[in-house]
């Protein structure tokens, strides 16, 4: 019965409405007008002239239900009327009414005016629905602020922004008869369960509301007939758990704050609790958004729980935190990242937020060094970006040496771009943020970067008072970033100065040296230091040098040390001229010098050198580890020349009866030949009975073959 006096209400409205493809005259004042509709659309013309007053679709707009519009034109008594319905406006439960009215003037303009449809079928439906209980309550108000009420006048004009939801009952929102509130709640895993309505300071409540929903009947809601204090709460049907609810006013009167009752009120913290627990659930992020909701206790709670939560739960979390953009829950954000399975979502909502989380990233960075990766990809300027790095020049050395790779990119790529000055000019004054700061500056700029000159010239004024013997070895390589600076760590090579009795200061100061040009001969002077890794230093930095390879070859032949002319070997291998004693070595008697001198003539251009490496493979003499790596090394040459020799080995030592480390050398030889020229290697199969692992070796091994076969 309810359901059908709410069905005869709406259906005494729908007359009225024009025809589909028509055209008719209605005279308005001294005027006369068109009315033009179709199927989809619907004009009002002025006649004659046939200038259009009006024109709009009378079809659903949009594509997303709920939020579609349409409007609709008809003649009621005369009187031209257009209609707006928008179902994000629509009376829940209530069918298709429109949401604003409009009538053509006299003037030929259209003027808001009443929506009497919409109130005369609430007041029809208000007449045939039961009661829904209605109560005063004191106290503290709900847990969950209300927000997303969308008032409708009934004559049309605007609404007050937020004033039935800002928490103050003196900024009221005055409503005629016919005006509504919708709520969509959107509320996960909470279930509502009550509206609450305060009267204004100087005003009356309507007294009767029609309460419509989406999952029931309308209620009629009665207020007392007096004027009373607090708030008035009109309950909603047991179990009911609506998405959408409307309060129909069926008399004028003001409404000072609306309210809502819900499921958390119940709970003794307010519901932060439940909302947390229910964090890893279908409505999870629901539930997230309502904690927040509930303003600083919420986020407090929510920052607190975040590690300790669940893998889902803290990737939901993260990103709700970071969506508040507000200042503490970035920074909870920022630490997050260091929870490798919660890191990559962090980081994430990180990078959505932008600009305003570089602060509460820069916070962490000293604890949570992969923080800075999040700072290097955001599109700041990088004097923002590298200031963000400067706490991580004074954190912990595990912190440092995990924070320095991202660092040095972001200076690398800051150089190129010209804009890595600022920060060289900004370091801290402490250390060991300073020597940091310059070192990482030495490592990640070109030699001919003007910024090394900046960076060599404060390195030299810390290296006068610097005594600790981590300050004085990171700030070498920023010395050499000028000419003076580079000989003052040719003096320390040589024993000379303020550090030259250490001998690991004389190593790196080599190190450093190594990476210009103008160096040879101090770097020559150091392969004579007395301390073996300090020669050893100095030979690594004079790799390729051609004025040094007479004093390298002298080291590779006669140095006591293995370590020494093993870096000896390695400095010689890009030059031809040292082939000859490349090759020699190759009789040591220290196994690590034979095998960097392998290494060395993988990679010599010289033409002799692969033959002298397939004769070291075949000498059956040499420990089978040794021939292994020579076999190697003729592969990595891509020398044709060695396929005969190859080929050779291989025959000689692919017996299955032989032992299986002499198998293996067939197998090596044979995946040589493959890298070479595939196509011998597969022929000399076809000759011979390869077993499986030698055919597999093959294959291999032809998949990265050397470029041109």
């Amino acid at each position: 019965m309810k359901a059908l006096s709410l069905s005869l209400a709406l259906a005494l409205y729908a007359s009225g409405a024009l025809a589909q493809d028509a055209t008719r005259r209605v005279v308005v004042g001294a005027s006369t007008v068109q009315l033009v509709t179709t199927s989809s659309t619907a004009r009002v013309l002025a006649d004659p002239g046939l200038r259009v007053l009006w024109e709009g679709p009378t079809t659903w707009q949009g594509e997303d239900r709920g939020l579609r519009t349409r409007d609709a034109l008809s003649l009621s008594d005369g009187t031209i009327v257009r209609e707006r319905y928008d179902e994000a406006a629509s009376l829940c439960g209530m069918g298709e009414l429109p949401s604003e009215r409009w009538a053509l003037a006299p003037s030929l303009r259209f003027v808001r005016s009443p929506n009497l449809r919409l109130l005369s079928a609430a007041r029809s439906a208000f007449a045939g629905a039961a009661s829904s209980p209605s109560s005063v309550v004191a106290g503290a108000p709900p847990s969950l602020p209300l927000r997303g009420a969308v008032v409708r006048l009934s004559e049309g004009g605007a609404p007050a922004a937020r004033a039935l939801e800002d928490g103050d009952p003196r900024s009221a929102q005055a409503l005629t008869a016919g005006s509504s509130v919708t709520l969509r709640p959107s509320l996960g895993p909470v279930s509502l369960r009550a509206l609450e309505l305060t009267a204004p300071p100087s005003g009356e409540l309507p007294r009767r509301w029609l309460l419509t929903m989406d999952t029931g009947a309308p209620l009629a809601v009665t207020l007392p007939a007096t004027r009373t204090p607090g708030r008035l709460r009109v309950m909603l049907p047991e179990g009911a758990r609506p998405s959408c609810v409307a309060l129909v006013a069926l008399d004028d009167g003001a409404v000072g704050e609306l309210g809502w009752m819900t499921s958390l009120d119940a709970s003794g913290d307010g519901g932060i609790a439940a909302l947390l627990a229910a964090a890893e659930g279908v409505d999870g992020d629901a539930a997230l958004r309502l904690a927040l909701s509930l303003g600083e206790r919420g986020e407090r709670a929510l920052i607190e729980a975040l590690p300790t939560m669940s893998v889902l739960a803290a990737r939901r979390a993260v990103r709700a935190l970071a969506a508040t953009g507000r200042a503490e829950a970035i920074t909870a954000v920022a630490r997050a990242l260091a929870r490798e399975e919660v890191s990559a979502a962090a980081q994430e909502a990180l990078e959505a937020v932008g600009a305003p989380a570089i602060a509460g990233v820069a916070s962490v960075v000293a604890e949570v060094p992969r923080a800075l990766r999040v700072v290097a990809g955001m599109r700041l300027s990088w004097a923002a970006r590298l200031g963000a790095a400067v706490p991580l020049l004074g954190a912990p050395d595990e912190a440092w040496r995990e924070g320095l790779p991202t660092l040095r990119a972001m200076l690398s790529a800051a150089a190129r771009e010209g804009s890595a000055r600022p920060w060289v000019e900004a370091l801290p004054s402490s250390e060991p943020g300073r020597s940091r700061g310059l070192r990482v500056v030495a490592e990640a700029m070109g030699v001919d970067d003007p910024v090394m000159a900046l960076a060599a010239e404060r390195a030299r004024s810390q290296w006068e008072t610097a005594t600790e013997f981590a300050t004085r070895w990171r700030l070498l390589s920023p010395m050499a970033g000028d000419a003076q600076g580079r000989a003052a760590l040719g003096e320390l090579l040589a024993g000379r100065g303020p550090g030259a009795s250490d001998a690991d200061l004389r190593a790196e100061a080599a190190r450093a040296l190594g990476r210009f040009a103008d160096t040879t001969d101090a770097l020559r002077a150091g392969l004579g230091d007395a301390v073996p890794r300090v020669r050893a230093a100095s030979a690594t930095a004079l790799r390729g040098r051609a004025a040094a390879v007479d004093a390298l070859r002298t080291v590779l032949a006669d140095d006591r040390w293995p370590t020494v002319r093993a870096a000896a070997a390695a400095a010689l291998a890009p030059r031809p001229e040292a082939a000859d004693a490349l090759a020699s070595a190759l009789d040591a008697r220290s196994v690590l010098v034979v095998r960097a001198a392998l290494r060395a003539l993988s990679e010599n251009p010289a033409t002799t050198v692969t033959a002298r490496l397939v004769a070291f493979a075949q000498d059956g003499s040499r420990a089978s580890l040794l021939r292994r790596e020579a076999i190697d090394a003729v592969a990595t040459r891509c020398d044709a020349g060695a396929l005969a020799g190859l080929e050779a080995l291989a025959e000689t030592l692919g017996d299955t009866a032989l032992p299986a480390y002499e198998q293996d050398l067939g197998h090596a030889a044979l995946a040589a030949m493959a890298h070479i020229d595939a196509g011998r290697a597969r022929a000399f199969l076809q000759r011979s009975e390869a077993n499986p692992a030698a055919r597999a070796a093959v294959e291999r091994a032809a998949r990265g073959g050397c470029s041109g076969r």
